[in-house]
């Protein structure tokens, strides 16, 4: 019984402690403002306010703000982190000046999507071609704005939350790697093998407690593919003539 009681204490605490850590974040994922990101916004404006030679800027939603080791893991490629948890492909796009253009980055690479095949409380889980019809409209602005600056997506990796959401996800995945053959300058990384199971179906090792977001384990098998492609690129050291 006091095992028991022990047990049921320590559930409590852990989901008092999750509810303070991701409430916020759930409430902006779930709202339709884009606006609901000003906060994070000009946090990340800030950080960016002296940016390294060279930055290749990663961009998109939690998987990148939680990315704690993405500067050693991309060494020696100089990166400039500017994800917010929860965010959508439509917040990007509003704050698509602010987050990337302003800061003139040598590549782009992005990670978002995932969050709007889901759906938050309010907000609409919405479909592959919406997805895919906001990145063309990103990837017409930096191609127009940053024209020598590559842009990578990254592959929406799937979760153990549901069969459906992975489906969608794919779709986006394969309509993004068919607008990479077409534009050479549009690029398409699939790093999901190095964090899935053989049958390309979510690593539960791989994942924290919420079968979402990468634990350690997983930022390291998902780095190396990601680094990998970026240096084969030429991506390995700044451009000295920057």
């Amino acid at each position: 019984m006091r095992v028991l009681r022990w047990l049921a204490v320590l559930t409590v605490v852990f989901l008092l402690v999750a509810g303070v850590v991701l409430g916020p974040e759930l409430y902006k994922a779930a709202s339709e403002d884009p606006d609901v990101w000003q906060s994070d916004v000009v946090e990340l404006e800030q950080r960016a306010a002296a940016p390294p030679d060279g930055a290749v800027l990663f961009v998109g939603s939690s998987s990148i703000r939680l990315w704690d080791d993405l500067a050693s893991q991309m060494a020696p490629i100089p990166v400039l982190q500017m994800g917010f948890g929860g965010g959508k492909i439509g917040d990007l796009l509003h704050h698509l000046d602010r987050l990337v253009l302003n800061h003139e980055p040598r590549a782009v690479v992005i990670y978002i999507g995932g969050n709007d095949l889901t759906g938050f409380l309010t907000s609409r889980s919405k479909d592959p071609e919406d997805v895919l019809a906001t990145y063309d409209e990103i990837a017409a602005q930096l191609r127009n704005r940053l024209p020598e600056a590559p842009v990578y997506y990254v592959a929406i990796k799937p979760t153990t939350t549901g069969r459906a959401t992975w489906e969608k996800a794919a779709a986006v995945n394969r309509g993004v790697a068919q607008r990479a053959v077409a534009d050479p300058m549009l690029r398409f990384i699939d790093a999901n093998p190095a964090v899935t199971l053989p049958d390309g179906s979510a690593d539960p090792s791989m994942l924290m407690w919420d079968g979402i977001h990468l634990n350690r384990a997983g930022y390291i098998g998902w780095a190396a593919p990601i680094r990998e492609r970026l240096v084969r690129d030429g991506l390995g050291a700044p451009d000295p003539a920057r």
